[in-house]
């Protein structure tokens, strides 16, 4: 639920949201080893349901990890993802920006969606024994 009221002086409200939304989601992954163990794939699907919209949004989800060598490891991810609330600055000169939340209704905020990739490496350090 997001509350936000702007008024001006106190006396005259010039902007007055009341938005109430709910999502449900559910997230399924697997997991898959291929050349002895030495890659690993995690295929996903999260499913998201916004009453606001009442639409249903697919989010499939791919990570994998690559042993190059005993010490060296590649990673990589890509994935689609949903944004059902927006941070909005409200700028005032005399009271300086304010921000406030609003939430998605794709009728003059449009649900938010993006592509995420990702890609890294990790190295183990050597472990150095004395005696």
């Amino acid at each position: 639920m997001i509350d936000y009221t702007y008024s001006s002086n106190d006396t005259l409200t010039l902007l007055s949201k009341h938005d109430k939304g709910l999502f449900s989601a559910a997230y399924i992954q697997d997991q898959i080893r291929l050349f002895n163990n030495r890659l690993l794939l995690k295929p996903g699907l999260r499913l998201t349901y916004y009453d606001v919209t009442s639409q249903l949004y697919t989010e499939p989800r791919l990570s994998a990890s690559y042993h190059l060598t005993e010490r060296i490891k590649l990673k990589g991810a890509v994935g689609q993802y949903y944004q059902f609330a927006k941070q909005v600055t409200r700028e005032d000169i005399s009271q300086g920006n304010r921000n406030f939340w609003l939430l998605a209704n794709n009728t003059y905020l449009p649900v938010g969606s993006s592509v995420h990739f990702i890609a890294g490496a990790v190295m183990k350090r050597l472990a150095i024994c004395s005696t």
